[in-house]
């Protein structure tokens, strides 16, 4: 999917009209319709301002991702405390099931 699309889509879904967007952005009206037309694409600074207050990841605006958010960092270091802890049977075993976790996303 084209990510003006996927933008656009996610902005209805949370109840933002084309005009809020372009105030969101400080833009005049047009500018929400030259994406539409394919005249304009979002910069890279309005795509992060989109990403926050959509409260999703970039990723995912712009379609390189189905998980709406990140792992932030702290996540990351916490995830890795723990797996320091685990034998390397059990490290197996949260892989596997990782793998499973996965595979059923995508069916």
């Amino acid at each position: 999917m084209d990510f003006v699309k996927n933008i656009l889509n996610i902005a209805k879904e949370q109840g933002y009209s084309n005009k809020q967007l372009c105030e969101l952005l400080g833009k005049n009206p047009s500018y929400i319709t030259d994406w539409k037309n394919g005249k304009s694409k979002p910069k890279a600074d309005e795509i992060i301002i989109l990403a926050d207050t959509f409260g999703v990841s970039t990723d995912y605006l712009l379609g390189k991702t189905d998980t709406q958010h990140s792992p932030t960092p702290e996540q990351y270091d916490e995830l890795l405390k723990g797996l320091n802890q685990l034998t390397p049977e059990q490290i197996k075993q949260v892989r596997n099931y990782v793998d499973f976790i996965a595979s059923q996303k995508n069916n």
